[in-house]
């Protein structure tokens, strides 16, 4: 299944906002680029139709900053999906913005979508079915959640972080 993967528009509004910055004095500029930034974002599983409506995830905790002239993101990934809070911290390629790189993994953007890849994070099916057991799921629903933490695990791409993009510059 091929992910559309879109984020040009924002990555153009950071680029625009580092030039405005730039000629700024370099103490203003740094000040104005190390503050992290909200942002409103869905985490989606690639996962089969019947799965989808338990696949899909508000993401609470994204923040993005531009610092040194290349964007930054974190963010925790959804608990249903580790059993535990995992944060994933990325930086853009300074060869390629569109590619943000960090210690789990990567994100791989255009337009405003990033497909996510994260070989490097160590995720435990225990953990995650005690988290989905302790939060009350039980039965079909129960397994139908550790089907797409499965899928999380083992998918290349892990997901897609769909960005909610304000319209503004």
């Amino acid at each position: 299944m091929k992910i559309t993967v879109r984020i040009l528009d924002q990555i153009s509004c950071l680029l625009l906002s580092i030039l405005t910055a730039s000629t700024a004095s370099t103490s203003n500029a740094d000040t104005l680029q190390s503050q992290w930034n909200k942002e409103s974002a869905t985490y989606e599983v690639p996962a089969p139709a019947e799965l989808a409506p338990l696949a899909s995830f508000e993401m609470t905790n994204l923040v993005s900053r531009t610092r040194n002239g290349r964007l930054e993101m974190k963010y925790t990934l959804p608990q249903e999906l580790t059993g535990e809070k995992i944060e994933v911290r990325v930086r853009a390629d300074r060869n390629n913005p569109n590619l943000l790189t960090g210690p789990l993994g990567r994100m791989e953007c255009a337009g405003d979508d990033c497909a996510v890849h994260y070989p490097n994070a160590d995720i435990y099916n225990t953990k995650v079915a005690k988290f989905l057991v302790d939060k009350g799921f039980t039965g079909t629903e129960l397994n139908d959640r550790l089907k797409v933490a499965q899928l999380f695990k083992s998918g290349d791409p892990a997901g897609v972080v769909h960005f909610h993009l304000k319209t503004t510059h």
